[in-house]
C-alpha cells in the first residue's frame, strides 16, 4: 500500500512540476526569503528539489542577499506569476497554448533565478550553480513526461481492452462466453495497471537518481580535491 501511494504521489507531483500550478501558489512566500529556503537532505536525498526554493543547494553556496536584491526577484516572479495567469487564461482549453504558456512561465522564473545567483553569488560560484539548476530542470522535465507518457499508455490499453470486451459480449452467446469476456478483460487490465505503476517506478528511481547525480556534481565542483 505504502508504494502504491508513493507511486500515485509521484505521478501528480510530476504532472503539478513545472506546470505553474503549484508554483503560483508558492513562488511569492518563497521570495519573501529570497532563493534557498525549501527541504533537501543531501547528495542522496529523493526530496524533489524546487527552482526557488533549495535548501540543500543554499548549505552548499556563499549566498549574499539584500533587500534590494530580494525584492527584484519578488518582483520578476511576480511579473511571471501574472503573465503566466493571462496565457492560461487566454488559452482557455486548448492544450497546446497552455503548454506554451507553461515553458514561457519555467522560463521566465529561470531567468529571475539565474539573475538573483548572479547578484548574490561568487563569481565562480554562479557557472557551478547554473550547471546544478540545468540539470535539475532537465530532470524534472523528464520526469513529468515520463509520467504523462505512461498515463497516455495506460488509457490507450484501457480502451483498447474495453472496445475488445464490448465486442466480445456483442458475440457471445451464452453467459459462459461473456463470464470469459469479463475475465480477459479483468486479467487483461491488471497487467495494463501493473505495467503502469513500473513505469512511474522506474521514472521515480530515474529522477531521484539524476537529482543524486547533480548534487554530487556540484558539491564536487564547489569543493576540487
Amino acid at each position: 500500500m505504502k508504494t502504491r501511494r508513493a507511486i500515485a504521489a509521484t505521478a501528480a507531483a510530476a504532472l503539478l512540476i513545472g506546470s505553474g500550478i503549484a508554483a503560483i501558489g508558492t513562488t511569492s512566500a518563497h521570495a519573501r526569503h529570497g532563493v534557498g529556503t525549501s527541504q533537501g537532505a543531501g547528495p542522496g536525498s529523493a526530496v524533489t528539489p524546487n527552482l526557488v526554493r533549495d535548501r540543500w543547494l543554499e548549505s552548499q553556496v556563499d549566498r549574499q542577499t539584500s533587500a534590494v536584491t530580494r525584492q527584484a526577484l519578488r518582483e520578476a516572479l511576480a511579473q511571471a506569476r501574472s503573465t503566466f495567469r493571462d496565457a492560461v487564461a487566454a488559452a482557455g482549453t486548448d492544450a497546446a497554448l497552455r503548454e506554451t504558456a507553461r515553458l514561457a512561465y519555467a522560463t521566465a522564473v529561470g531567468q529571475a533565478v539565474s539573475a538573483f545567483d548572479m547578484a548574490t553569488l561568487p563569481a565562480d560560484q554562479v557557472p557551478v550553480v547554473t550547471a546544478y539548476r540545468t540539470a535539475i530542470t532537465s530532470a524534472t522535465e523528464d520526469l513529468r513526461a515520463a509520467v504523462q507518457a505512461a498515463r497516455a499508455d495506460l488509457r490507450a490499453s484501457g480502451d483498447a481492452l474495453n472496445a475488445a470486451l464490448t465486442t466480445a459480449l456483442g458475440v457471445a452467446l451464452s453467459a459462459e462466453e461473456r463470464r470469459a469476456a469479463f475475465q480477459i478483460h479483468r486479467e487483461g487490465m491488471t497487467s495494463v495497471r501493473g505495467t503502469y505503476r513500473d513505469a512511474l517506478r522506474n521514472a521515480s528511481t530515474q529522477f531521484a537518481a539524476a537529482i543524486k547525480a547533480a548534487r554530487l556534481d556540484l558539491t564536487a565542483a564547489l569543493n576540487p580535491s
